[in-house]
């Protein structure tokens, strides 16, 4: 049967670039010993010179082969190596890959198949060849180099199965279905007699569903069953089946292939995107698989963990993999969690004019779809180079080649101009209209050049509004609202079938992009996956659990002229009361005039005053009204009032004979709150009458460090496991204070390394750092700390 053995361990790794590097005798004891994934170079976090990522390195690794000789066929497969890969055995050169994201399979040679141990040695050239999509001309992201995905030994017979790609289409009502398997075989000599194949579709549970069987005359052919009452895959009961293909010789099996499906109909439609026969908007983010230090080298892990942190943080429904394949586990895990997928082929607004800058294009398009195209998640294909000019030559190839691979998903273009030449399905349009003043969105028909055509609008904001963790809340105030208004206008849109933000988090660059500090931080997490505010507005949308993050902490002193202006609570409950030192101040309720077409819209407070002057003696019902009205503008930092306002607080004054010294006590005691108690404002959320999460906001007596980890054991089993931590500066009430950048210590005993540096400095009051296997057992002790606080210690167990 084809088998396969991961091999991540014990690889040795130099950076540098010698021939002789590849002779089997060469002594590398003296290499960095490594496990895969790796990154050829660490990454410092900011201010560094990107041309580090663009190298050359060898990897060497002895493999006991005496165990697999009884296969008849031995390869080698790497996941992903970037970017361009040659690959040594024994000496011998056994083949290349260019091309950083797409799987390659290297047989090993017949002639030293007798061996008990063979040395494999990889050359990794990360250089930003001008032949290899995405490079050629300035690409707004890194590219680090390294064997960054898994590597496995891969055994197989003399005849076997090498690819299945599973089908489907409604027979009768939509839960009964006709599947059409493809299937292709590979034979080292001449075709075997009496072969058949046979199929089966299995529940998740282990119980079949159909099987078919029949003799092949051929190494490639199609299978046809139906099947009934099966469960559709869908966004909130992504239901799995695993399709069994088995290859008999004269009756007996001797090749087994797995793949898991789900059935789903779907399509885009000039008037939006059907699932299952019921619209559904698509709400997501684009993904760059980017971390701090380690660059793309992440093992399985950590890819779930950002799926999970897409669907169950942020509420998204589509993400797209800008711009290129990204990891096979990260794709499992959206077919697992109900996470559409948009992925493409790699590249950035390049298109080379060089045919075999074109044919990589093509071929990495074509191991993409061969890869991914049994993923219920995956709806569409990119076979446009994001946001290039128009080439009708190469995306006809593309468009043509997506259609052969996989007639059943429809393929989309990335462009960032009104009026491109449509030779896909859906026009996929990045829109950064908004700054701010103009609408949020254009309109699709005049985009798409006066047709009514699938749209999706797959970028919006970004670059158009950088924000860091630390800046100052009227920023990242500013940054969640025009995501706001992007996708109330999105839902607006009859025709628009969603909206894809810029970005899910920050990422490394080039120094013609970015901050400055080799990072575009266009996110609404940071590089760690840390929420900054603008993520609420994404996760307020979904309905499952209750949601509320409020855009301050309301310190008069961290605003200009101590005008705190609008308060935004973004949330997804009916309503938030404001409370102050426990008493009522106000109710607030989301906003329909600024967003009406948002399922849960954010909640403007805009009267910090409200109830409080209830508390004042002698004063009509109007009266209260009119000071609560001044105190407010005030509040805003409007000292300046109408005509008819100046009389009438006039006449008010006149009336209780209040003066100057009695008007500044009113505006000190109800907007700036000195008086002899502690401000404490509690923001408490309400849905369907009930209480259902609260936030306070207090002067800090205490500084408490706070450090958590995703998860609490880590499992290094076909390569080292990583966990992410988070560290953070909180009052005793949990509010974070998003002011401190103090220095942090991570230190850890035990079976666990930090992956980067252990001094950190925390950034809009928290960081995080990661934690990695390294090849033992038992617990580890992790603590961090930071000089005049106590220090905070965390455990976790490695089985």
């Amino acid at each position: 049967m084809t088998t396969r053995y991961p091999m991540n361990f014990g690889w040795r790794f130099i950076l540098g670039d010698s021939p002789e590097y590849a002779h089997p005798q060469f002594d590398d004891t003296d290499w960095q010993e490594v496990d895969i994934p790796h990154s050829m170079v660490e990454l410092p976090f900011q201010y560094f010179d990107d041309t580090m990522a663009s190298t050359v390195g060898w990897y060497r690794k002895h493999i006991d082969i005496a165990g697999y000789n009884g296969a008849d066929r031995l390869f080698l497969r790497f996941e992903a190596v970037a970017t361009n890969a040659s690959v040594s055995i024994e000496g011998l050169m056994a083949g290349t890959h260019q091309g950083a994201y797409t799987p390659f399979e290297i047989e090993v040679p017949r002639q030293v198949r007798d061996r008990e141990t063979i040395v494999v040695a990889l050359r990794c050239d990360a250089t930003e060849s001008p032949d290899i999509p995405p490079f050629g001309h300035v690409v707004d992201y890194l590219v680090p180099g390294g064997m960054y995905r898994e590597v496995s030994v891969v055994t197989m017979p003399e005849c076997a199965i090498v690819d299945v790609f599973v089908t489907s289409r409604p027979k009768g009502r939509p839960v009964d279905r006709s599947v059409e398997l493809r299937y292709e075989l590979v034979a080292s000599q001449q075709f075997p007699d009496d072969l058949s194949i046979q199929a089966s579709i299995v529940s998740a549970q282990g119980e079949p569903l159909a099987t078919y069987g029949e003799s092949l005359v051929a190494l490639c052919g199609t299978l046809r069953m139906d099947v009934d009452d099966v469960v559709l895959w869908d966004l909130d009961n992504p239901v799995l089946y695993t399709v069994e293909t088995t290859l008999l010789e004269h009756g007996k099996p001797v090749d087994v292939h797995r793949v898991r499906i789900g059935f789903r109909d779907f399509g885009f439609f000039p008037d939006g995107f059907l699932l299952n026969g019921r619209s559904v908007k698509l709400r997501g983010l684009n993904r760059h698989q980017s971390y701090p230090y380690v660059g793309y080298a992440m093992p399985k892990s950590q890819q779930y963990c950002d799926a999970q942190f897409l669907k169950d943080t942020l509420g998204v429904n589509i993400v797209r993999t800008s711009h290129y394949p990204q990891s096979p586990h990260f794709l499992h895990k959206c077919d697992e969690l109900g996470l559409l997928v948009f992925t493409e082929l790699p590249g950035w607004q390049h298109v080379g004019t060089s045919e075999p800058w074109r044919a990589s294009a093509c071929r990495q398009l074509q191991e993409l779809i061969v890869r991914d195209r049994n993923h219920p998640s995956v709806i569409l294909w990119g076979v446009r180079i994001n946001e290039s000019p128009d080439d009708n030559d190469l995306y006809a190839r593309t468009n043509e080649l997506a259609k052969w691979l996989d007639p059943s998903r429809p393929t989309g273009g990335v462009r960032n101009f009104a009026h491109s030449n449509l030779l896909e399905d859906v026009y996929t349009y990045n829109d950064f209209l908004h700054d701010g003043i103009q609408p949020a969105l254009s309109e699709p028909k005049r985009i798409a050049g006066g047709k009514r055509v699938p749209y999706l609008v797959t970028e919006h904001n970004g670059h158009m509004f950088p924000t860091r963790p630390s800046d100052p809340e009227g920023i990242r105030t500013e940054q969640a609202l025009r995501h706001a208004r992007v996708l109330d206008a999105m839902y607006a849109h009859r025709w628009t079938s969603g909206a894809i933000g810029w970005c899910m988090s920050d990422y490394h660059t080039h120094d013609q992009f970015g901050g400055g500090d080799q990072i575009c931080w266009h996110g609404v997490a940071d590089m760690f996956r840390i929420p900054k505010l603008a993520a609420s507005v994404y996760a307020s949308q979904q309905e499952g659990k209750p949601v509320m993050e409020v855009s301050s902490q309301l310190a008069i002193g961290a605003h200009p002229g101590h005008a705190i202006g609008t308060v935004w609570v973004f949330t997804n409950c009916d309503s938030v009361e404001l409370r102050y030192r426990g008493k009522p101040v106000g109710t607030y309720r989301p906003d329909p005039k600024r967003f009406p077409h948002l399922p849960h819209p954010p909640i403007p407070v805009d009267d910090l005053i409200g109830k409080r002057l209830d508390a004042l003696q002698g004063f009509t019902g109007k009266e209260l009204l009119l000071l609560r009205d001044v105190l407010n503008r005030a509040a805003r930092g409007k000292f300046s009032f109408p005509l008819m306002k100046k009389v009438a607080l006039g006449l008010l004054m006149r009336k209780h004979r209040l003066g100057r010294e009695d008007a500044v006590n009113l505006f000190e005691r109800f907007v700036l709150s000195w008086d002899d108690q502690e401000s404490i404002w509690e923001f408490v959320g309400y849905r369907n009458g009930g209480i259902v999460c609260s936030t306070r906001c207090k002067p800090v007596g205490k500084a408490i460090l706070h450090c958590v980890a995703d998860a609490g054991t880590l499992h290094a089993d076909e390569t080292y496991d990583v966990v992410r931590c988070v560290a953070s500066l909180r009052s005793e009430t949990g509010q974070l204070l998003w002011m401190s950048n103090a220095p942090l210590q991570v230190t850890v005993t035990g079976p666990v390394a930090v992956l980067g540096p252990a001094q950190l400095s925390l950034s809009g009051g928290s960081v995080g750092f990661y934690l990695r296997t390294i090849g033992k057992t038992g617990e580890a002790t992790v603590q961090v700390s930071t000089p005049y606080v106590e220090p905070n210690t965390i455990v976790i167990r490695v089985d």
